[in-house]
């Protein structure tokens, strides 16, 4: 993500670049990647793991299978990989996100 479409989605999401208050027990994590700086949201790296679980499950599929689809969709994911996100350990790229969307539309959408 550029620069500047990083500080237009801090705008949208209400947040100050400086304002982290609340963020990874009220501090910011250190750790860089790309130059993008990497942090937890109440103490997880997505929002999104809960509502992957629960459309996973509806569909009756196992991790290894949904892990299996997206293989063939040519994600590159696993089985842990697609625990850790359920469980909110492991951070979601923008392709996977938009992938669980098109396999699970509306049952995958959360409230925010």
């Amino acid at each position: 993500m550029q620069p500047g479409k990083c500080v237009m989605l801090l705008n949208a999401l209400n947040i100050s670049s400086t304002d982290y208050s609340g963020w990874n027990d009220g501090g910011l994590d250190s750790r860089r990647r790309h130059n993008m700086k990497i942090f937890d949201y109440d103490g997880k790296r997505n929002i999104t793991g809960h509502d992957l679980k629960r459309a996973r499950r509806d569909r009756k599929l196992t991790q290894d299978e949904l892990a299996a689809t997206l293989q063939a969709e040519g994600i590159i994911i696993d089985r842990d990989s697609i625990s850790r996100i359920e469980t909110g350990r492991r951070f979601v790229a923008d392709y996977e996100l938009k992938a669980f969307y098109e396999m699970f539309g509306n049952d995958f959408t959360s409230e925010f």
